[in-house]
């Protein structure tokens, strides 16, 4: 019996999911092969699991070509609208969870608000923030410059369409929206954590935020990256 590992969330202590997390990292101890998705996931797990022979890293990857060819594909209408009538566009892509940090890119896209005219931020994902963050979005009166379409099946063609890509996670493993990014050549802000840094050349290929960044930071940041491009 192999499992793969992609990370874990670092819930808060003992919640439902720590306990799962507790639980996890204890069976995985019983089987044959555990596949990290990167080095830095070692410090996840037991210390004596990740001195074991049956661990093994194998790095998450992407068909380029494939991901370029559904780069070039359209995105739904409502979508399509938003982002003809938005200059720059900042873009978001994951679960809706605590751990994302969307609700501090939420926060920080104001400050992208008060130097653009007209910019627009995309949340992509579902999860059990969107509540939260509607209500967010709606006090700070970003109601027209925020959209949130859910789900999407065609992420590397958003993708493209959009001048930046944050990722501002408090944990991540390698994530397979930052590949993406990187194939279809958009620029990419992302927090200090999991595979991340090595992966963008810790600073070469993509932009670092700097580590426990507050709102304000954020802020600073990606709007340093749009004023580059």
């Amino acid at each position: 019996m192999i499992a793969t590992l992609h990370g874990y969330v670092h819930a808060r202590k003992l919640s439902k999911m720590w306990l799962y997390e507790l639980l996890d990292r204890f069976a995985i101890t019983f089987l044959q092969g555990v596949v990290l998705v990167g080095e830095a996931m070692k410090e996840e797990l037991p210390a004596k699991l990740s001195e074991s022979q049956k661990l093994r890293v194998i790095p998450n990857g992407l068909d380029i070509e494939a991901i370029s060819c559904q780069a070039d594909q359209s995105v739904d209408t409502p979508t399509e609208e938003f982002l003809t009538s938005h200059s720059p566009i900042v873009l978001g892509v994951g679960r809706l969870s605590q751990e994302k940090g969307f609700h501090r890119l939420v926060e920080a896209f104001q400050m992208v608000c008060e130097r653009f005219e007209n910019p627009g931020l995309v949340i992509v994902g579902e999860g059990k923030q969107r509540g939260n963050l509607e209500a967010r979005i709606s006090e700070l009166g970003l109601n027209d410059k925020v959209l949130m379409p859910g789900y999407c099946n065609n992420v590397p063609s958003l993708q493209r369409k959009s001048d930046l890509l944050v990722m501002p996670s408090l944990t991540e493993g390698l994530p397979i929206t930052l590949l993406e990014a990187m194939g279809v050549r958009i620029p990419v802000l992302v927090s200090p954590v999991g595979e991340m840094p090595a992966v963008l050349g810790h600073g070469e290929g993509g932009y670092l935020l700097p580590q426990d960044c507050d709102i304000r930071q954020l802020g600073t940041h990606i709007l340093d990256v749009l004023n580059d491009g």
